[in-house]
């Protein structure tokens, strides 16, 4: 997967939510191929893995609690 600043391709996401925290907005992106969590100041986390859409965004997430504190994320609803 080619990736741009750590964020995946549009065509390769199939999960995309938004998670407001208290350190700002937090994008977790997940796909077959892999993963991608964007801090609100733009740092990235990602990995590139095959593995079930549910599997790579439950990855995702738990990495975003191990970061921030489980109490102040909350899902964004668009």
């Amino acid at each position: 997967m080619k990736r741009f600043c750590g964020m995946m391709p549009f065509d390769e996401i199939k999960i995309l939510k938004h998670y407001s925290t208290d350190v700002g907005t937090v994008t977790v992106q997940a796909g077959v191929n892999g993963w991608t969590v964007i801090f609100a100041d733009g740092y990235t986390v990602f990995k590139d893995t095959v593995g079930t859409v549910e599997s790579n965004f439950e990855t995702a997430y738990m990495l975003l609690l191990k970061k921030i504190p489980d109490s102040t994320i909350k899902e964004i609803i668009d």
